[in-house]
């Protein structure tokens, strides 16, 4: 089952199934990475000079790689598994770069339900619009007794 956006606030456990997903596209502004940079104090050059990142052979600007992955908190927090679990563990690679400006898509896919150890395991994903893949992650969360 693939749900786009709802909105709904958790599943318990015994619904949640292998195979049920989520996606939604977000826009990475300068805004987003300048306040990143604020909050995060990570001013490195590729992430706030204009000039530098086409120096080291980047199109431009390069959005931070845990400012992209900090979206998985809202999704797995506010709709798959949402608001009854909480995240235990999670891992990301990093495959290509995501520049200011681009819009990207965040998908989200049950793997794997432990109901014994009260867990789901999900695949996460961030590719662009042109299809490259540019994040790749997993996580386990839990849901408290």
């Amino acid at each position: 089952m693939k749900v786009e956006g709802s909105g709904v606030p958790g599943k318990a456990l015994d619904e949640i199934h292998v195979g049920d997903c989520y996606g939604e596209s977000v826009e990475l502004t300068t805004d987003r990475v300048d306040a990143f940079s604020a909050l995060t104090g990570d001013f490195t050059g590729v992430h706030v000079d204009g000039g530098l990142p086409d120096q080291w052979g980047y199109s431009g600007r390069i959005v931070h790689g845990l400012l992209v992955s900090s979206f998985f908190s809202k999704i797995l927090g506010t709709e798959l598994p949402g608001a009854r679990a909480v995240i235990g563990s999670v891992s990301f690679q990093f495959h290509a770069p995501v520049y200011v400006g681009e819009t990207v898509e965040f998908g989200v896919e049950v793997k794997r339900v432990l109901a014994p150890l009260r867990s789901v395991q999900l695949d996460m994903t961030v590719d662009n619009r042109a299809g490259a893949r540019c994040v790749s992650g997993k996580a386990t969360c839990v849901y408290p007794k």
